[in-house]
């Protein structure tokens, strides 16, 4: 295994120079220059995503595998952009929850050893708001092509460093939570017909609610009087961006419950009488909670 991992190491460049000239260098730098703020990049490779990062971005570079890591350290040398340099495989990424604005993967979610876990974590570590920045090979909209690749498949996979040929990874990312903003399909230039589909782009992580959404079930026969004329035609006021449940929905298209918009000044009012149109009730927005805006 070490002299397969020196040899992959030693010849990925070169057998990829062709390609990286035709297109791929192209794509990684319209891609890449969307990077910002705190980034991630898994599997790095030999580096050669380096030189396209914007001067602004502060750089985590994930390498598990060592003779990769090696190249990877060797180029780090000759850039003057700061990075991470760590050996963290995609599965099992040594970072909180919500600490990174910018994932990258470019030809990595094909060898991943469980492609699931992988984007799932990504998610984890995405902040809300946060993009995974992506290029990959897919299976093949081709029926007669996407045949040879479930055939070659089992020796590809021995003899390119686990890289799998039919994976549909755009469904695989929109599975985890992200919605793919940006999609591109095109062919790389240069490759054998087996690995030539490729996807690129952009998926986002949700941000996050604009406002304090209200835990508790609606229960409108628990709705208290309105305090101004008495009258019992009373809404409840909601706030930011609530789940949309079939409950919700239904109090809404009722009027059980109104729109607030976004709570401001430390409160806002609970209720609203639909009679006599008065606010009455005041929900505190906890000191140490952070409302944000869009």
């Amino acid at each position: 295994m070490g002299l397969y991992s020196w040899l992959m190491a030693q010849c990925y460049d070169m057998a990829m120079a062709n390609t990286e000239q035709l297109c791929l260098n192209g794509w990684r730098r319209d891609l890449l220059a969307c990077a910002t703020g705190d980034v991630l990049e898994i599997g790095a490779g030999t580096g050669v995503n380096l030189q396209h990062f914007p001067a602004h971005c502060r750089l985590i570079i994930s390498e598990p595998d060592a003779q990769m890591r090696k190249k990877l350290q060797d180029r780090l040398q000759t850039t003057e952009l700061p990075a991470q340099l760590v050996d963290w495989p995609a599965e099992q990424l040594k970072l909180p929850n919500h600490s990174i604005d910018t994932v990258v993967t470019t030809l990595v979610l094909c060898s991943v050893a469980d492609q699931q876990q992988a984007l799932k974590e990504i998610y984890r570590v995405l902040r809300p708001g946060g993009q995974l920045l992506f290029i990959e090979h897919v299976r093949s909209g081709n029926r007669k092509t996407e045949r040879w690749q479930r055939f070659c498949e089992p020796v590809w996979r021995c003899a390119c460093g686990n890289c799998h040929l039919t994976r549909d990874t755009a469904e695989r990312i929109t599975e985890t939570g992200l919605e793919i903003e940006k999609l591109l399909e095109a062919e790389l230039l240069g490759a054998p017909a087996i690995v030539r589909r490729t996807l690129r782009g952009r998926a986002i992580k949700a941000p996050a609610s604009t406002g304090v959404n209200d835990p508790q079930p609606i229960d409108p026969n628990n709705f208290p009087s309105c305090p101004h004329c008495g009258a019992a035609d009373v809404a409840k006021v909601i706030y930011g961006k609530p789940p949309l449940t079939r409950q919700i929905l239904a109090a809404l298209e009722s009027g059980q419950i109104i729109s607030g918009g976004c709570m401001i000044h430390g409160g806002a009012p609970e209720w609203h009488c639909l009679r006599c149109r008065q606010d009455f009730g005041h929900r505190s927005l906890p000191m140490d909670t952070t409302v944000e805006q869009t």
